[in-house]
């Protein structure tokens, strides 16, 4: 256990019958049975019986998790003993109120293990506000549950979210920074109006479930289950029969499933119009939806019509997004700064990412002013990663999960190294297009409507990067 020499040797069996695929190679481990995670971990504590013996304080109790961490990172993905080293790494971590570590331990299991990463990374969460000492340990546990709270929401865990916005609420005042406090303030409302918002929900469900014909209670659920989370198929035949003609007529239109593609673009056409007369937060949904439509009609239809088609596509945002004055981001990024720099830029480096308080839904386009020393500028938006001069090849430009996952581009992805790059992401309903220094370097389509996530930016394998500005906008 815990050597990696038998990993090597089976790696190189494999490259020799043509590689690892990447199914296998990115698939989740199951998590280890209680027997072998309870022995795995007896022979990792008594391999580090020393250390644990000699750290008694919070520094030493630090350095040890991080080399716990270390360790637990060398070992090979989807093993017991991996499993075991990060989460000694996380208790030591808790222990001693180092966030960044713990953090980082459990977001490597949660990348190798099929667990509930969003649980126990609240749990932990819970476990660390005890033992927080300094205004930095503060600080890193507030923006960290600032971003969890955000990552709750998106993935309908609305008991996560409450809890973290507790905990983000009664370890903010004594961080006493006011754009901190400015953004507990917003996650937490955010949260509070969550809450009612399903409350009114729960309530309208329970009239449906005694009244299946309620207009009212189907509208609210009908909007609920459409807008919000993206089930057209489940709220349709709630909008149809809800006390909003407008709605209820689109709804009625689309549940006769036209298959005649002049009629169906009349469903999509209709959808687009009603959007138009709605507020962004109503709107937004609604295009997407106008959208996927578009695009299953596409091949379709001719002329004229299928210009009106791609003109609809590309007017939801396939160019980038200038038509609003960019917002500056980097000032209340939260995460991995390593430091800052006299002319405002700041450092990141080691895995840890700077991460944007708020989440972003396409259309939208981000704008980055970074260096890099080496290697390794890494953004995660609408996919788990896109590098700038991957350690592996600095030409490639990498595309890692998400709608256009493993869609990389030779000879797009590499930036002089000790020199400002600006690099433009713009994310459309229906594509990804980057650019560097004002040149295209890349653009795929896909179907990005579902996306809600924060902007993240790091750097790893030794690399320091600086960024100097990142700015959002949308059309």
């Amino acid at each position: 256990m815990f050597s990696r020499a038998g990993v090597a040797c089976l790696l190189v069996v494999l490259l020799a019958f043509g590689g690892v695929s990447t199914a296998f190679a990115s698939a989740k481990a199951p998590a280890p049975s209680d027997i072998a995670l309870k022995k795995a971990t007896k022979l990792a504590t008594e391999l580090f019986d020393t250390d644990f013996a000699q750290s008694v304080t919070p520094q030493e109790k630090a350095a040890l998790a991080r080399k716990l961490l270390q360790t637990g990172l060398e070992e090979a993905p989807g093993t017991v003993d991996r499993y075991a080293l990060l989460m000694l790494a996380r208790d030591q971590a808790v222990a001693a109120g180092d966030t960044v570590t713990a953090y980082k331990a459990l977001d490597a299991i949660d990348q190798s293990f099929q667990v509930d990463g969003l649980a126990m990374k609240t749990e932990m969460m819970t476990a660390l506000a005890k033992s927080l000492r300094t205004l930095q340990d503060r600080g890193d546990f507030v923006g960290r549950a600032i971003s969890l709270i955000g990552e709750s929401r998106a993935a309908d865990r609305l008991d996560l979210a409450v809890r973290l916005a507790d905990l983000a609420q009664a370890n903010a005042a004594s961080v006493n920074e006011p754009l901190v406090l400015k953004k507990v303030v917003e996650a937490v409302r955010g949260v509070h109006e969550e809450q009612m918002r399903r409350a009114v929900v729960t309530r309208a469900e329970a009239v449906l479930h005694d009244n299946p014909g309620d207009a009212e209670a189907n509208l609210t659920v009908g909007k609920f289950r459409c807008l919000v989370k993206a089930d057209w198929a489940g709220g349709l035949p709630m909008l149809a029969a809800s006390s909003d003609l407008t709605f209820a007529a689109m709804a009625k239109k689309e549940l006769t499933h036209p298959t005649e593609p002049e009629a169906q673009l009349a469903v999509a056409d209709g959808w687009w119009d009603l959007a138009q007369k709605q507020p962004a937060s109503v709107r937004d949904p609604i295009v997407a939806h106008a959208v996927a439509l578009y695009r299953d009609l596409q091949p379709r239809v001719v002329g004229l019509e299928r210009v009106k088609v791609e003109m609809r596509l590309k007017q939801a945002g396939s160019a980038p997004a200038e038509a609003q004055a960019a917002e500056p981001l980097l000032d209340s990024m939260y995460g991995g700064i390593v430091r800052k720099e006299p002319d405002g830029s700041i450092v990141v480096a080691n895995d840890d990412p700077i991460i944007s308080a708020k989440l972003y839904r396409p259309p939208v386009t981000f704008g980055i002013i970074a260096m890099t020393d080496s290697t390794n500028i890494r953004i995660g938006y609408a996919a788990d990663e896109i590098i700038f001069n991957w350690e592996m090849n600095r030409s490639e430009l990498r595309v890692d999960g998400g709608p256009v996952a493993g869609r990389h581009k030779a000879g797009a992805g590499s930036v002089p190294v000790n020199t400002w790059v600006e690099i433009k992401l713009t994310v459309a309903l229906d594509s990804m297009t980057i650019w560097v220094d004002g040149q295209e370097r890349y653009h795929e389509s896909a179907d990005f409507s579902k996306i809600s996530q924060h902007l993240k930016i790091w750097a790893t394998r030794g690399a320091l990067v600086h960024v100097k500005s990142v700015t959002v906008s949308k059309p």
